[in-house]
């Protein structure tokens, strides 16, 4: 997509919703005009697909509304990589986004950078930061680890603060 303008002839987008409506209908009617546009791929993206080119939505959404594509990239401050809503996307560096990414799918304990090491019998707090491994120890209870990762990444991190302050705002 190379122009805001090509963009709005398409498409309509809601920044409050994220979503993104077809103006027109195509591909003999398979495709109606109103009809919400993209689908969600394997790594949990919205995609578009617009004269046999694959697009991610919330790079479209910024566009949509900036007009140019950001030389960085976009973080999606909640971690639901559907949720293109304005008020969800950000600038941000690959170290930024990765510093705010979700809970990994398997995880057992709910808590990032947290798991139970049965041989000790206790929790164990790690994390990462400019590609070092950060031992942060072994605790009794998975509260005081969690506490200790996130203690951690507050005084490292610099934009891992991106869902308690759109938790905070949605409250």
């Amino acid at each position: 997509m190379n122009t805001q303008q090509e963009l709005k002839q398409l498409f309509s987008y809601q920044p409050d919703t994220g979503e993104f409506r077809w103006l027109t209908s195509i591909r003999n009617g398979a495709i109606k005009q109103g009809d919400l546009a993209g689908s969600t791929n394997n790594d949990g993206y919205t995609m578009i697909k617009v004269r046999g080119r694959t697009y991610a939505a919330h790079r479209l959404a910024w566009l949509y509304v900036y007009g140019a594509q950001p030389s960085s990239g976009i973080d999606h401050i909640n971690g639901i990589r559907t949720d293109n809503r304005l008020a969800n996307l950000r600038l941000a560096t690959i170290k930024q986004n990765n510093e705010n990414a979700s809970i990994r799918k398997d995880n057992k304990t709910g808590c990032r950078g947290v798991h139970f090491s049965a041989r000790e019998g206790k929790y164990v707090a790690k994390m990462e930061h400019n590609k070092q491994r950060i031992s942060l120890g072994y605790f009794d209870c998975l509260e005081d680890a969690a506490l200790a990762v996130q203690n951690k990444r507050t005084e490292l991190y610099t934009h891992d603060v991106g869902r308690a302050a759109l938790k905070e705002r949605n409250a």
